[in-house]
This record gives structure tokens, sequence and C-alpha cells, in this order.
């Protein structure tokens, strides 16, 4: 119920015009963990595993034909059996994906929300990151 709520509150916010660029990033993949990610104990094997998913979401973001923005906000819509705060890795490795490129950089000037919302409707195993800005 709640992802139908967000949804439609972004549907209203690009018809008044609060933001006129968005993106929709589709990963139906394996999505590392925040814990995941922390169990490992040598920070090469943490970030060989970021550089993994960097290079997974620089292909989506391609893929998408991102352009550059101002501002963004990213909006996660997801389905797997990962806690909501488990999915903070791949909301953190997609902006640092963006940031320099379609960003200028992740501080709070320009990278302005992020929001996860478990969408049991989703297929299982997908993550649906919605970037939206100006």
């Amino acid at each position: 119920m709640l992802s139908k709520i967000v949804r439609r509150l972004l549907s209203l916010l690009f018809t008044l015009g609060v933001y006129d660029k968005h993106y929709k990033l589709v990963w139906d993949g394996e999505m590392v963990s925040l814990n995941q990610l922390y169990s490992q104990k040598h920070w090469s094997a943490r970030s060989a595993m970021k550089n993994k998913y960097i290079k997974i979401f620089t292909t989506l973001l391609l893929q998408a034909k991102v352009k550059p923005m101002r501002e963004l906000s990213i909006v996660l819509f997801y389905s797997s059996r990962m806690d909501v705060d488990n999915c903070v890795c791949g909301c953190k490795f997609l902006s640092d994906a963006v940031k320099g490129k379609y960003l200028e950089d992740d501080s709070a000037k320009f990278y302005k929300a992020l929001f996860m919302i478990h969408d049991s409707e989703l297929p299982k195993g997908t993550y649906e990151y919605h970037l939206i800005g100006r």
C-alpha cells in the first residue's frame, strides 16, 4: 500500500513541475546487503564488491540515457528478503556511480533525498531505482 501511495505522490510532483527529470533503473540480480558488505574483513574485499556494483550501475545509467542533473533524489522500490536498512548499499553504490558524471557530487547541496520502500507487487529479487531531480 505504501508503495502505491509513493508512486502516486511521485506522479503528482512531476505534474506540479517540482521535478522535471525521471530515470528508472531496474536490477533483478543479486544485491549486496549492508551486513554482507561489512562482514568482509579486509578493505580490499569491500572495495572489490563496491567496484562490481558501480560497474553494474554505470551500465544501467547508460542504458537509461541519464542526463546530468543539478539535484537528485533516489527512490528505491524493492522486493527481496532484505530488511529495508540492508538495501542502503545498492543506493550508496548508485550515488557513487552518479557522482561526478551525472551530478556534481553527493553532498546535501546536490543529493537531496533517499527513500527505500518494500513493494511486494514487484517480482522477487527486483530493485527498481528511480532517479528524480532537475
